[in-house]
């Protein structure tokens, strides 16, 4: 297996054997080429996932926006050509989210600086500088997509970086953010 570093506390998560699991892979061009596509994928995923959570929560639509954030930032990072993999699961007290995708070499700097800030500021203070830049640059657009995640969902964000390239950015949502 090939060499992997890590940002944020991507494997304090251990998988639940016995919890939920969806698991699909697309072509990221196939997003590039049909934006709404990310939500078409997104509300399919959260609607046939959301049976196996509380009856009376907002699961559904939690995950839908999460998912869907993660798939518009991703997939236009995502090298041509490239499959996108989308696994929902369940650890324990959360519902996790990993996207894997193989990053354009030019971007991934990029993308990996946005990840360690996301883990290393105050949330609060990177919501409101992110939305009161102008003009808005693609990494602007990147970070302020991932920092809403986590300032409106209390989402907590990390990434596993792989030698080879490939790349799984890891969304942990704790189950009581998806409850009314």
């Amino acid at each position: 297996m090939p060499e992997s570093k890590t940002i944020g506390n991507f494997d304090i998560f251990q998988e639940d054997k016995t919890g939920f699991r969806i698991k699909a892979s697309f072509s990221g061009n196939d997003f590039k080429k049909e934006w709404s596509r990310c939500n078409y994928l997104s509300n399919y995923i959260a609607e046939y996932s959301a049976y196996n959570f509380d009856p009376g929560d907002k699961t559904e639509n939690l995950i839908s926006t999460v998912l869907n954030e993660m798939i518009e930032r991703l997939s236009l990072l995502t090298q041509e050509d490239s499959p996108i993999s989308v696994t929902l699961k369940e650890s324990g007290d959360h519902i996790i989210i990993d996207v894997e995708n193989m990053i354009y070499p030019d971007k991934f700097n990029m993308y990996e600086r946005v990840i360690q800030k996301i883990n290393t500021e105050e949330i609060g203070k990177l919501y409101l500088e992110n939305i009161t830049i102008d003009p808005v640059s693609e990494v602007n657009e990147l970070e302020f997509g991932f920092v809403m995640l986590a300032n409106d969902f209390k989402c907590r964000i990390s990434s596993r970086i792989q030698d080879d390239g490939r790349t799984t950015t890891r969304i942990a949502i704790k189950n009581e953010e998806a409850r009314v």
